[in-house]
């Protein structure tokens, strides 16, 4: 059996506008091996939620377009399953954590009824034994009086907990593969300690692999095996946690491990990356991040580089200049 349990190569998404074709995610190509936890990373509108939603065939077509050389999970070419088949993958072998809970959680039905759902569907359990399961899922992702939640409705549970009922519901059938889009994203810093923390007990416990999206890089720190750093449609580097955070490679990345304040000395000016992420409909010419970039030359505003590896480690990065040239400096 292959380590590698999802492979995406050359993914493309693209929504169709009354202003013309805006691409938001170009030529995307990850691996994530079993029992791994792979970071997608980068600022708001890079495109890595729209990453994940194309993996889970969840982009409403038309006006989405997806295309890609490859798309496989556990051996199965998802690109070549029918929507029925392909609904039988999502919630039972794959399962995502979407992020805001109070909008993915059906305010009609209660916790019990969304929870059963898929128990019932996937696994073929009766209603009793899926609500005796779904009791079990809660009480293991820390809900407090999970009889009682079974019956109540989503406006009725604070944040926090709404977000462990997500876990719960996307953990019901034991999942190979646990896609969680910013799972920590508007919960306090005490509650969002608490969900990190059940994430990797749970993963322990279950074995399975995980994709965390964020744009917090302390969370990847803390979480992550791999890390791919995603820029205006496009992964710009890729390579071991470790490696990512002694050495980055690329501006981009260099610029968001300068955002992380430092617990260890001094408070200092945290160094920023000027400008925004540019929109879909004007991307740039040559390296999308060159407008930004304190390292930009001619070359990089007139041609695209490839993703390439560089500096050994799996280490892949998409830079006319990148940062192992001047030695690893710059960092401080």
């Amino acid at each position: 059996m292959s380590d590698v349990l999802l492979e995406v190569k050359n993914l493309h998404t693209t929504f169709d506008t009354m202003d013309g074709a805006v691409p938001a995610v170009c030529g995307v190509s990850l691996e994530i091996n079993r029992g791994e936890v792979l970071a997608l990373v980068g600022e708001s509108g890079c495109g890595k939620s729209v990453t994940s939603l194309s993996i889970m065939r969840l982009i409403p077509c038309p006006p989405g377009r997806i295309s890609a050389d490859k798309i496989s999970f556990d051996g199965v070419d998802l690109l070549g399953l029918s929507n029925d088949e392909m609904r039988k993958v999502r919630g039972n072998t794959m399962a995502m954590i979407f992020q805001e809970p109070m909008t993915s959680l059906n305010p009609v039905m209660t916790i019990g009824a969304q929870l059963c759902e898929p128990l019932e569907t996937h696994r073929g359990m009766s209603r009793l034994e899926a609500a005796e399961e779904s009791v079990r899922m809660l009480k293991l992702a820390g809900v407090s009086l999970p009889e009682q939640r079974m019956h109540e409705y989503p406006h009725q549970l604070s944040g926090g907990m709404r977000q462990r009922v997500m876990i719960a519901m996307a953990l019901t059938c034991r999942p190979k593969l646990l896609i969680a889009d910013e799972p920590t994203t508007a919960l306090d810093v005490t509650i969002q300690a608490q969900i990190l923390e059940l994430m990797k007990e749970l993963r322990r416990e279950l074995g399975m692999s995980m994709m965390l999206i964020t744009h917090d890089m302390g969370v990847v720190r803390e979480m992550s095996d791999r890390v791919a750093i995603m820029y205006a449609g496009q992964i710009v580097e890729q390579g071991p946690v470790k490696e990512i955070f002694q050495n980055p490679l690329h501006p981009y990345t260099y610029g968001l491990l300068g955002s992380i304040p430092p617990i260890n000395r001094k408070a200092e000016t945290l160094r920023v990356i000027r400008g925004v992420v540019p929109s879909p409909m004007f991307f740039p010419s040559g390296c999308r991040f060159h407008p930004r970039c304190d390292y930009a030359t001619a070359e990089c505003s007139d041609q695209m580089p490839e993703l390439m590896e560089v500096g050994g480690d799996s280490r892949l990065v998409r830079c006319w200049h990148p940062l192992i040239e001047k030695g690893g400096a710059n960092r401080d």
